[in-house]
């Protein structure tokens, strides 16, 4: 068989992922948790304490209550921390690695 009559995905080498890598890598899994965890709370904390800065300058009325730009910036920034904060960015990469395992059909861990 000619090499243009195989699949490009079969011209490849296949090299294995050796686990034990991974697993000596937890302890910089956890302290990455640990600082994005408190990275995410901090600018969460943060959040909320501008969305009551603006709430409590508009009950003064230093500035209007109806200001798009500030809502859009706030909406924006909750749906960022939300996804930061629930993890969807993780379902996100794993798709991205089954679908890239799944077009190859040679990945595979000892």
């Amino acid at each position: 068989m000619k090499l243009q009559d195989q699949k490009w995905s079969d011209q490849f080498d296949v090299y294995p992922i050796d686990g034990s890598v991974i697993d000596g890598l937890d302890w910089a899994i956890v302290i990455g948790g640990a600082v994005g965890t408190i990275i995410c709370a901090a600018a969460f904390f943060y959040w909320i304490f501008k969305l009551l800065a603006h709430l409590w300058a508009a009950n003064a009325g230093k500035v209007a209550m109806n200001d798009p730009v500030f809502w859009k910036r706030m909406g924006i920034g909750l749906i960022i921390l939300m996804v930061l904060m629930s993890g969807l960015w993780l379902l996100i990469i794993e798709r991205m690695f089954d679908e890239i395992n799944q077009s190859l059909k040679g990945w595979y861990t000892k």
